[in-house]
């Protein structure tokens, strides 16, 4: 799927009033949402390391360290909340005038100047 095609089906399923700008609500579901990603996540390897203080001493943690805990992880449930993000994401760039697609073509070339000018880790949006 495009990005743009799924942000057309996007907001065909939004409940909120398009003509009133929600984009508080959407931005705030957005927060949400990808808080609950990550608190699945953390469930997991608290799971994974119930009774390993050490995960507490070392971090930070490593995609290697989620991979290990596959059976404490619900991939299903991150995916369907990773959806929900994305769904947030492209109602609030709807709300704003911008094309999903523009998003992700800025981010991706964003990303690719950080890396080739060697920034790409540091603080701040204009590295």
């Amino acid at each position: 799927m495009q990005f743009n095609d799924y942000q057309e089906k996007a907001i065909s399923t939004s409940l909120y009033d398009m003509e009133s700008e929600d984009i508080m609500s959407v931005a705030l579901l957005l927060t949400s949402e990808a808080g609950e990603v990550a608190g699945k996540i953390d469930k997991a390897y608290r799971k994974a390391n119930k009774h390993n203080n050490e995960m507490w001493d070392n971090p930070p943690f490593s995609l290697d360290d989620l991979q290990t805990m596959e059976d404490n992880l619900d991939y299903q449930a991150v995916e369907k909340e990773l959806g929900d993000v994305i769904w947030a994401v492209a109602v609030i760039a709807d709300q704003l005038g911008i094309k999903l697609e523009d998003v992700a073509k800025v981010n991706i070339n964003k990303l690719a100047s950080r890396q080739q000018r060697d920034v790409i880790v540091g603080d701040g949006d204009n590295r």
